[in-house]
């Protein structure tokens, strides 16, 4: 459930579009996480 949160986070860092720094720092925090969003 945890993993799906993130997923969900990332997906959020995708939608957020109001900065792109702010995207670009979103993106990097959880893009370590991917893989697992993936495997599902």
């Amino acid at each position: 459930m945890f993993d799906y949160l993130i997923c969900f986070t990332a997906y959020g860092c995708v939608m957020h579009g109001s900065s792109y720094i702010s995207f670009v720092l979103c993106f990097c925090h959880v893009v370590s996480y991917i893989p697992t969003c993936l495997s599902y």
